[in-house]
């Protein structure tokens, strides 16, 4: 049955699902039935062409070898700008999944041509995404898989493959047997000078492999059959009943709240496990595709998601780069700017808050929920509607173009620039004091202690 989305359902929708909200979000999507909105967010079949100076600026990436600024600044910016930002989202949720940082090798190039893997991948099959990223250059770098050959079998990969990538550790179901005989599997790898992963059967191991159970390989040399055995792997793993619902655990806890479980066996969060029966093949057709798009729209339609409530704790503590795209989107602020004097702002907040594309802190990727809150990265979380306001103020109170600021005394105003439904009555409380005294300063200057205090309060960084 059809349900019309109130405006804080699009708020919630948008701020955990596409960078935030815009007050044209808010205006055009509200009152249509919650399931077509939702369905609204994913990109059609057929790619729309983005702008070829984006393409390009992508594109030069892939060649550039050790300075990952401009890499950063446009990926951001793209995150900013795109038509689909849930597509961007999804992309930046499985860069932290299969979570490779640029250190030199992998370089700049390296970690570009990844992130339009899993760009390619982010709403399709899974089972192509874990194959692709398994090979990939950068990952091969990032995991050591070029040291791993025929006689000196490194381990760190295939330990990497099932602990992180595919069935987790709630609870571990894998041995370190299963890790030494599928890591035999993976040898032979290496990177080519086009940063593309290229198999050398010369370095690969040719034993008898036994992985779950199962035996995988034994080919005689040159086979061509040798040169797939990491996805035999791959397919093993994704057949254990712990892979779907531990990726789904980690769908859930970027898109809708951390659940409270650590036994994803015996006492899977509702949530996850209806993602994860999405997600995964029918046990019937156990070569069939892992369908994201389908556990993300269970994902965003189910009551978990949609009617999560703030007292329950299911809710999500955004990431810095959520924080700095939203700012850029409501504030028409380019991420990627020339400007002397802001250029650098976007990223220096990101580093304060703890996060930078292409840098993530370990084979882990980054926190969820509350880890996200230190006391530095906190205080980068207050500065950021200051230093986001510097941005805006720098590019464009010049042109005709220019986004206006809401009055500030214009409450109702405010909630919708910021993409927000409504404010809890502690927020409300907070900007009302603010309001009855806001000092001698002229009106920009109450504007943007509005923007200020909106942005660090918690009805804008946890929905």
């Amino acid at each position: 049955m059809a349900t019309p989305a109130t405006r804080e359902d699009v708020a919630r929708l948008f701020g955990r699902a596409a960078f935030g909200a815009t007050k044209n979000d808010l205006d055009v999507w509200t009152g249509k039935d919650y399931a077509l909105v939702v369905d609204a967010l994913f990109p059609p079949a057929t790619p729309v062409p983005l702008p070829l100076t984006d393409e390009n600026a992508r594109i030069t990436g892939e060649s550039e070898t050790f300075n990952v600024t401009p890499s950063q600044k446009w990926w951001l910016e793209r995150m900013r700008s795109t038509p689909w930002p849930l597509l961007e989202r999804m992309t930046l949720f499985w860069h932290s999944h299969f979570a490779t940082a640029y250190t030199g090798a992998p370089d700049v190039g390296h970690v570009m041509k990844q992130n339009n893997t899993l760009r390619t991948h982010a709403l399709g099959d899974f089972r192509k995404m874990l194959h692709a990223l398994t090979v990939d250059g950068a990952m091969i770098f990032w995991l050591s898989g070029f040291q791993n050959r025929r006689g000196a079998i490194n381990e760190n990969h295939a330990r990497e493959l099932f602990e992180l990538f595919t069935m987790g550790t709630m609870p571990q179901t894998y041995t370190e047997n299963d890790i030494r005989q599928a890591a035999k599997a993976l040898s032979g790898w290496v990177v080519n000078a086009n940063r593309v992963g290229v198999f050398d059967t010369n370095r690969h191991d040719r034993s008898v492999k036994t992985v779950f159970g199962a035996d995988v390989g034994g080919y005689p040399a040159a086979d061509p059959r040798e040169a797939t055995e990491y996805q035999e792997i791959c397919n093993l793993a994704l057949l254990q009943h712990t892979t779907a619902r531990y990726v789904a655990y980690k769908m859930v806890c970027s898109f809708a709240y951390v659940p409270d479980t650590t036994d994803l066996v015996n006492d899977p969060d509702p949530l996850v496990d209806a993602v994860a029966n999405a997600l995964r093949p029918s046990w019937t057709d156990p070569g069939g595709v892992w369908d994201i798009t389908k556990a993300m729209k269970t994902l965003l339609n189910h009551n978990a998601f949609r009617y999560s409530q703030r007292g329950t704790g299911n809710v999500l503590v955004r990431s810095p780069i959520e924080l700095i795209v939203h700012l850029g989107r409501i504030l028409g602020a380019s991420l990627n700017n020339n400007n002397a004097q802001t250029h650098w702002m976007p990223l220096f907040g990101l580093q304060r808050m703890g996060q930078t594309p292409f840098r993530p802190p370990n084979v882990a990727g980054w926190p969820m929920g509350t880890d996200w809150l230190t006391a530095p990265a906190v205080q980068g979380r207050y500065n950021i509607g200051d230093l986001m306001a510097k941005v805006w103020a720098s590019q464009g109170l010049t042109t005709a173009a220019a986004t206006i600021l809401p009055a500030s005394g214009d409450v109702p105003a405010w909630i919708s620039f910021m993409g927000l439904g409504k404010l809890t009555p502690e927020t409300q409380q907070r900007i009302n004091a603010y309001l009855a005294n806001p000092g001698t300063g002229d009106e920009p200057t109450k504007q943007r202690s509005m923007l200020i205090l909106l942005a660090a309060s918690p009805d804008w960084q946890v929905m």
